[in-house]
């Protein structure tokens, strides 16, 4: 079987797994929110990002409200409080003064977070992972393919992980099946604004005439804008990568990389998460050549977990070893979706 025949079940078994995955045991449901006009709601504190609480109650099941109607928070578990700044405090959740905040004893503005994610010892309770399967529209052959991605994360103190695949088949009765697939890892350690992370990767597309492509490399990324409903991020690095292209025998790419991602969330209806990422990859051994990736995602959750979304991906290379192959790529997703922890 050929290597590109073998991305395809690996990328379908991931999702599988991130499917299966069991969840951690719900702890005592002892956290108290209290909202604007004095009332208070039992449960479990699940996290917060982009502007939303997720809380896990006893007679409503999970719910979700908006950071801005927030008055107090109160758990004796302990939790990462991000702010803007950067900064990140550790420990139990006290209500503080009007507006206030209590991380363990530093009092801190509740307008000023900008995520609240558990940091106890269960190992689930550190995890945000999600799948996605829809049709696409693609340029090779305009016909509709069958997709699939999923990306799975865990934040410790300092340290975090990534992992996220994407993958497709595409074909018709008029042409053969076309296949682009991608698996992309991360290790990243987190002081203040900046992150530095190592990267490892593995990707192949038909349509660009790559059948493989493994790459390794590190990047150092800045929160230019954190807040309770954006983030903006800057990275920068260098990566290496050993390509296989089509009637082109393998060579190795040193390449710089500069990647730009915005991301943002509007809780008001409709609500919509959206995310904009663009990744430049300047060849330093072949000048001239430029690799990259445009994606945009739009997605919205219909209830609890889950969610419908469109995603646009466009993918180009200025100058392929394979001077037959296309020099772009693109991919329009619609798609019905599962998250944990958001």
């Amino acid at each position: 079987m050929s290597r590109r025949a073998l991305t395809v079940p690996i990328g379908v078994a991931c999702l599988g797994l991130l499917l299966l995955a069991p969840r951690a045991e719900a702890r005592d449901r002892t956290d108290v929110v209290t909202l604007r006009g004095g009332l208070r709601v039992p449960g479990e504190i699940l996290q917060m990002s982009l502007g939303r609480l997720g809380l896990r109650t006893d007679d409503m099941g999970r719910v979700s409200i908006e950071w801005l109607r927030v008055t107090q928070i109160e758990s004796t578990y302990p939790f990462a409080v991000e702010f803007s700044s950067g900064t990140t405090y550790f420990g139990p959740l006290h209500a503080g003064a009007d507006g206030e905040l209590l991380v363990g004893t530093r009092s801190v503005r509740l307008d000023e977070v900008v995520s609240i994610t558990p940091v106890d010892d269960r190992f689930w309770n550190r995890v945000r992972a999600n799948a996605d399967l829809g049709f696409s529209l693609a340029k090779a052959n305009k016909a509709l393919t069958l997709s699939a991605g999923g990306g799975f994360d865990y934040r410790g103190e300092m340290f975090g992980t990534s992992a996220t695949f994407t993958t497709y088949v595409q074909g018709s009765e008029q042409v053969a099946a076309t296949t682009e697939n991608s698996l992309a890892l991360s290790g990243s350690y987190y002081f203040k604004p900046w992150r530095v992370s190592l990267l490892g990767g593995l990707d192949q597309n038909a349509e660009l005439g790559l059948n493989l492509r493994l790459s390794t490399g590190a990047d150092m990324a800045y929160a230019a804008i954190r807040n309770s409903f954006m983030e903006f991020w800057l990275a920068a690095g260098l990566t290496v990568a050993w390509e296989q292209y089509s009637g082109v025998r393998s060579d190795v790419a040193v390449a710089g990389y500069f990647d730009a991602t915005w991301r943002a969330f509007r809780y008001a209806s409709p609500e919509l998460d959206t995310e904009i990422e663009l990744s430049l990859l300047p060849v330093l051994n072949d000048l001239g050549r430029v690799r990259g990736t445009a994606t945009g995602r739009v997605k919205y959750e219909v209830f609890s977990d889950f969610n419908v979304g469109m995603n646009l991906m466009y993918t180009f290379d200025t100058r392929p070893p394979d001077e037959t192959a296309s020099r772009s790529d693109y991919r329009l997703t619609l798609s019905v979706g599962w998250t944990y922890r958001r």
